[in-house]
């Protein structure tokens, strides 16, 4: 199977990442990213600038695409910025996959996207899953995780605060 993995140096992507390439279903793993990656014999991962995507690679037709592309409000620093990166950067991906016959795609979302949410972060989770629903995969799946714990690199301190609450 040869995967394309969009978010592989994040917190998700980078499980993602791990698993996959134990497994020995997956003969090629295809990571785009922005920063390198450690080599691999079954990973390429070329770097890319996400707001001007290749279109012509081979590498975008795939058998399955998982996108666990994300940021945070801090992070990004705006909302616009947020939007470019949790709604048009999964977009293009899929539409590129789509146009080089790529069928099922896998969106790490949220729980409560929702595109009338009046919370603008599950407002933006929802419009990407609705934009999605119109590209024609066979097969296309949403992750609606809760609060994602583990390792960051980034100090978040609400989470934090929410983890141990949960806990």
């Amino acid at each position: 199977m040869k995967l394309l993995l969009v978010g592989a140096t994040g917190l998700v992507g980078s499980h993602v990442l791990r698993v996959a390439l134990m497994d020995r279903r997956v003969d090629r793993l295809i990571a785009p990213v922005r920063r390198a990656l450690p080599e691999h014999p079954r990973l390429f991962a070329p770097v890319v600038d996400f707001d001007s995507l290749p279109e012509d690679p081979a590498w975008w037709q795939a058998d399955a695409v998982i996108c666990a592309l994300g940021t945070t409000m801090r992070t990004a620093g705006s909302k616009q910025a947020f939007r470019r990166v949790d709604h048009g950067y999964p977009l293009a991906v899929a539409k590129l996959a789509r146009q080089h016959g790529t069928r099922t795609f896998v969106l790490n979302s949220a729980i409560g996207a929702n595109p009338t949410s009046h919370i603008f972060y599950n407002r933006v989770k929802g419009e990407v899953e609705q934009e999605l629903t119109g590209m024609g995969f066979r097969s296309l799946t949403f992750a609606r995780p809760g609060l994602i714990g583990g390792k960051r690199d980034e100090f978040r301190p609400a989470e934090r605060i929410a983890a141990e609450a949960l806990r």
